[in-house]
């Protein structure tokens, strides 16, 4: 269960705010040039963020955050041992604010390394909503974007 709109700008968002990062011109432009910049890079980015989401990519994505093991059947009573205690504690310290259940995955990854979940309630069932993604695999999609000639 996927909402595709509210997933599609997740990404994008975070593929244009790290190109202008990257680029630098997010320190060169003024407020509303920042923010025209940014409307405009969501709009080409669109297409780009279109094949993202579609089945196969999306899974391709979300294959290093493990999310199989998080909610298969892979999870043995050795997996909840002494030593991942502290996976428990993550789990157990998801947010959870009014429609919206965030968490992040895999567990036993450092924040930096994780991808953060947005769960929306939308009519009584949970549908994946966004995906904070970690910054290398951002600047991978920056990279992958500028190469097939998005953002310049």
């Amino acid at each position: 269960m996927i909402d595709v709109r509210e997933l599609k700008r997740s990404l994008a968002a975070q593929i244009v705010r790290t190109h202008l990062k990257v680029t630098g011109r997010d320190q060169r432009l003024s407020p509303l040039a920042i923010n025209l910049a940014f409307q405009a890079g969501m709009a080409i980015a669109d297409s780009y963020v279109v094949e993202i989401v579609k089945a196969d990519a999306l899974i391709d994505l979300l294959k290093n955050a493990r999310t199989e093991t998080f909610a298969g059947t892979r999870i043995g009573v050795q997996s909840w041992g002494t030593p991942n205690l502290r996976n428990l504690g993550r789990l157990l310290s998801s947010e959870y604010r009014g429609r919206n259940f965030y968490v992040s995955v895999p567990l036993s990854a450092e924040e930096q390394d994780s991808y953060r979940l947005r769960l929306r309630l939308s009519q009584w069932q949970w549908k994946l909503a966004g995906v904070d993604l970690p910054e290398a695999v951002v600047l991978r999609l920056v990279q992958e974007f500028r190469a097939r000639g998005g953002i310049r």
